[in-house]
């Protein structure tokens, strides 16, 4: 408040009586002030507003009129003013006796609104001395937009690192040149693998961590940005794509997008990047990627098989079959080579039957590669086995035969997969296919081949068979078993009896009934010793005559010798085991390798020995007769249980087996047997009774 008596109030100067050096007109100094921007105020050295303009009433929200007359102390809040007038006082007085003037730019304070709300103070002091009166000058600058606009920065700023501190992206602020990182969010130590720390003090360390493969991309995106901020043409968003690799050898595929920001002069003031771990996605696209690669080759494959497929019901050798496989497979440039092979007999080793696709140098290499290294490779294993076994890398894969792998690698063969030939319990070779890729053969590849193999076993077995049915000229080989510990050669010697095949049945299980007649033993004796041997699977005594007995047996199928040559082609001729003697007697196609039958029987009973080979005129069976005829009219099935219910003694009278019985023994329904029986019987009565130029 003003002083109420006038003759205190300190001498007071209006801006006209206030001139500036060099101008006369008094009206300019007033003008300058009162139009003035800033707020300026006029002390004493009492601190007393002897000049106010009209900026310095609006700060304080006073009229100027109002101010002038005032201490300074109605400026300032209270809890300020001893402090702020002290200081003042000081330096009026420090001045005075150093004869220096006042010279204060930067002195900030909190000031007082008329309405009771403070202000943040910038005041920049000047003295002047006016007829001999020290007289300071400040001008005032309102810094609360500037403090607030500073805290809403710094609000702002610890808003975005709360943010930037747990997403999982990575932040990154570099300069506008990209030569100093000014910020990266912790996020950057999860996926680059290295700490913040590093980059901050070597922004290449960020390169170099990059695939080496990728390099040059990043190198190029780090070049555009920093060519077009020298430019001054940025765009508005830099993209790429790449991995990274952490020090422990894991790669991150990174999606790294930079933007251009700008200050309030837009100017380019840093450059803001976001990089995206991109790593699941991009697994994800390659697990697709693949699913379609996959699914693509199985079409692709399935085609091929229905070639496949074509080819063999043409073929008429086992030859052709194998030949046309390899070359179907390779054509379809799917793979680079296929072979088939088989164990060679002498060496142990793997012998080549076919190839397609093979240069002649890798199949010498095989020819000549140490047995002992081939026999304990892929393919033998596949051999020996009878399940598929896979190559994913040749280079490194210890099952690939080593005195092989060179040549395999100069082929650039990278993977290959070993294909067994099988029809129950032979195999007939095996099909070995290259590709040109490590990894390369899928499940649901490795699914279609073992199909295949099983596909081609059987095409192999059902040549062999026709070949045997179909040929005027037959080769008969007598097997000595007597060394052997085949079940009835033991049972023989035992119960010093005569056993003797009186008929076999291969089931559509792929399972073979044997049915035998014994002599001069008791039915009891053979079904106790059928009960102690582990190869027998089920046995029944079909009928019992003084000195002779009948019986069903059905043994495990890895165990019989026979099943093993009908898979070869061969027919049963005849077969006897008498007080420990036994002899097999088989007959086989005059064109076929004979070595694997012998291998057949041995196989089971490792004392067997070829005693004898002949060949022989077929007569009866000869492609003409009447067994064909009945046999083609028949299912395989009807075939079955028509051979079944003959041998079982199921057409005697009195019948030694009943229906039931034999339905119960294929497993199958009471119905079901009758119906296939009735449905033989009609065909081999109209077989019989057609005239034969009607038949044909």
């Amino acid at each position: 408040m003003r002083p109420s008596d006038e003759s205190d109030a300190p001498e007071t100067h209006s801006d006209d009586n206030l001139l500036v050096d060099g101008i006369d007109d008094p009206t300019f100094f007033q003008t300058l002030v009162k139009d003035a921007g800033e707020a300026i105020l006029t002390l004493d050295a009492a601190g007393m507003i002897v000049s106010a303009n009209p900026a310095a009433g609006q700060l304080f929200g006073y009229e100027v009129d109002d101010l002038i007359g005032e201490h300074m102390s109605l400026l300032f809040p209270s809890e300020y003013v001893h402090s702020y007038c002290e200081q003042f006082e000081v330096a009026v007085s420090t001045s005075e006796d150093d004869s220096e003037s006042v010279l204060q730019t930067t002195l900030e304070r909190v000031g007082l609104h008329a309405d009771g709300e403070t202000i943040l103070l910038r005041f920049s002091f000047t003295e002047q001395t006016y007829d001999g009166q020290r007289l300071f000058t400040a001008i005032i600058r309102d810094l609360t937009e500037q403090q607030t606009h500073k805290q809403k920065r710094r609000d702002s700023e610890a808003r975005f690192r709360q943010i930037a501190e747990q997403i999982d992206s990575v932040l990154w602020m570099a300069d506008a040149e990209m030569t100093e990182i000014s910020y990266v969010n912790p996020a950057y130590e999860d996926v680059w693998g290295r700490s913040r720390e590093s980059l901050y003090q070597d922004l290449p360390t960020f390169v170099d961590a990059v695939h080496p493969d990728d390099c040059e991309q990043v190198e190029e995106f780090l070049d555009h940005i920093v060519h077009d901020s020298r430019a001054r043409t940025p765009q508005r968003e830099y993209i790429a794509e790449y991995r990274v690799v952490q020090p422990d050898g894991t790669i991150r595929w990174v999606s790294d997008r930079a933007f251009p920001v700008y200050n309030d002069a837009e100017e380019l003031h840093r450059i803001v990047g976001v990089a995206e771990d991109i790593t699941a996605q991009k697994q994800r696209e390659a697990t697709l990627q693949r699913q379609r690669e996959i699914l693509q080759t199985i079409s692709e494959i399935n085609t091929v098989l229905r070639q496949v497929n074509k080819s063999m019901v043409e073929a008429t050798t086992q030859s052709e079959i194998e030949d046309m496989v390899c070359e179907h497979l390779v054509a379809s440039e799917l793979y680079q080579a296929a072979l088939i092979g088989d164990l060679e007999p002498t060496t142990e080793g793997i012998s080549i039957r076919t190839s397609y696709g093979t240069e002649e140098t890798y199949l010498e290499a095989i020819r000549e590669a140490n047995p002992t290294d081939t026999e304990q490779g892929a393919a033998a294993q596949a051999l020996e086995t009878g399940e598929i076994h896979i190559i994913d890398d040749i280079e490194t894969d210890p099952a690939f035969p080593e005195s092989v792998r060179e040549a395999a690698l100069s082929q650039e063969y990278r993977s290959a997969l070993c294909v067994p030939l099988v029809y129950n319990e032979t195999t007939y070779g095996v099909l070995v296919v290259y590709g040109t890729q490590a990894a390369m053969f899928s499940e649901h590849e490795q699914a279609i081949f073992d199909e295949l193999g099983e596909t081609l076993g059987y095409a192999i077995y059902a040549l062999k068979t026709q070949q045997l049915l179909f040929t005027d000229r037959v080769v008969e080989l007598d097997f000595d078993l007597t060394e052997t510990d085949g079940f009835f050669v033991t049972v023989s010697e035992e119960l010093d009896c005569s056993i003797t095949l009186d008929g076999i049945v291969q089931t559509n299980d792929g399972d073979l009934l044997e049915y035998i007649e014994a002599e001069d033993v008791a039915p009891e004796q053979i079904l106790e010793r059928a009960d102690c041997s582990p190869d027998v699977r089920q046995a029944r005594c079909i009928t019992t005559h003084e000195e002779t007995s009948r019986f069903e047996f059905l043994f495990q199928s890895e165990t019989t010798t026979l099943n093993r040559l009908i898979e070869q082609g061969a027919t049963i001729k005849t077969a006897t085991a008498t007080n420990g003697h036994g002899t097999l007697t088989v007959k086989v196609p005059t064109a076929t390798e004979l070595r694997s039958f012998v291998d057949a029987v041995q196989t089971v009973h490792p004392k067997a020995t070829l005693a004898a080979k002949r060949e022989r005129e077929r007569s009866s069976d000869s492609p003409t007769g009447f067994r064909e005829q009945v046999r083609d009219q028949l299912t395989d099935r009807q075939h079955e249980i028509l051979q079944t219910a003959y041998y079982s003694g199921y057409f005697e009278s009195p019948r030694e087996s009943t229906g039931a019985e034999l339905a119960d023994t294929l497993r199958i329904s009471g119905p079901t047997f009758h119906q296939h029986l009735q449905a033989a019987h009609r065909k081999l009565l109209t077989t019989f009774f057609t005239p034969p130029t009607a038949a044909q």
